[in-house]
């Protein structure tokens, strides 16, 4: 039987994100995801006209994955911690494809959200009990900075550094988490003065 010659763009976009996984980025060709399909290249041209086009479809499939793992609902009163773990938690069970979108920067963490997805997320944080009564633009601050913080983390995770394990990285999160998490109800409640401790900071240094 010879090669199948009509493939829908799902079923396109499917066998490039299967590609990846079992060969890793450097597999990802019109050859060989026309192989992986037992097919010819001419219905991937035909379909996107030119790998270009082809990976910019992949990167959205890729990141609906992986958004799956970070944003799904994990019915915790931990919300925020579940978001990180998440993140680990694709790194590891896709590390190809965790490779292909944030180690190569193809998807940033921190990206920019439409209204829905920001709406959707705020939610997801407010159940977290020490979350629920901070304002909106504070919210995304603790999740840009915990961002930056997990994406450290899972990079060293998935480049073999053998530093990190799934234990540490949680225990990590939990305590970095905390310590962000604190300081912002505490600065909300007027219970400190970030101004004020910048000045004893800066009188003690010129002091010594």
């Amino acid at each position: 039987m010879g090669p199948k010659v009509s493939f829908s763009q799902e079923e396109i976009i499917e066998a490039a994100i299967n590609l990846i996984r079992k060969k890793g980025e450097s597999a990802l060709t019109a050859r060989n995801i026309a192989a992986e399909m037992n097919g010819s290249t001419q219905p991937i041209y035909r379909t996107f006209g030119t790998m270009e086009n082809l990976e910019s479809e992949l990167i959205k499939n890729i990141s609906a994955i992986a958004q799956q793992y970070m944003y799904a609902d994990k019915n915790s009163d931990e919300e925020f911690l579940s978001i990180g773990m998440g993140y680990f938690n694709f790194a590891e069970e896709e590390p190809e494809l965790f490779k292909y979108i944030f180690m190569a920067g193809r998807m940033k963490f921190i990206h920019a959200y439409t209204e829905n997805e920001k709406t959707g997320i705020l939610k997801k944080m407010r159940i977290d009990k020490f979350l629920k009564e901070l304002d909106d633009e504070t919210l995304l601050n603790l999740l840009r900075d915990m961002s930056i913080y997990s994406h450290g983390l899972v990079s060293l995770f998935i480049t073999g550094q053998n530093v990190i394990t799934k234990e540490l990285y949680l225990k990590l999160l939990e305590e970095t988490g905390e310590k962000l998490v604190t300081y912002e109800i505490l600065k909300k409640k007027n219970i400190i003065n970030t101004d004020e401790i910048k000045r004893m900071i800066k009188n003690e240094c010129n002091n010594n």
